[in-house]
């Protein structure tokens, strides 16, 4: 029985400690988005990809350079979620050209 109580212990220790989700960060991120603090959404994502590469925080950043004005960036961005998984920014690069 003892055994049994250390290794739920272990578990849900382990569950708790494992940090934020990615969602949590695109739902932050889009809020900061939607609010129109796109560089307090750059800073909080810009963090998030250093501990998790995933091509939706790529998008979103680079929406949020978009919503700033860095043209140059948000193309950077969607490039590097093209590398992640492949067409996943053409959306966004048209979208980009298009204002250009």
């Amino acid at each position: 029985m003892r055994k049994v109580v250390i290794i739920v212990l272990v578990l849900i220790i382990s569950y708790t400690s494992y940090g934020q989700l990615t969602t949590d960060y695109l739902l932050k991120a889009k809020a900061l988005n939607e609010a129109g603090k796109p560089d307090l959404a750059i800073e909080l994502i810009s963090g998030a990809i250093d501990e998790k590469g995933d091509n939706r925080l790529m998008l979103l950043r680079a929406d949020a350079k978009l919503l700033k004005g860095d043209y140059s960036g948000a193309i950077t961005d969607y490039n590097e979620a093209n590398k992640i998984e492949p067409t996943s920014g053409e959306y966004g690069l048209s979208r980009v050209y298009a204002i250009k």
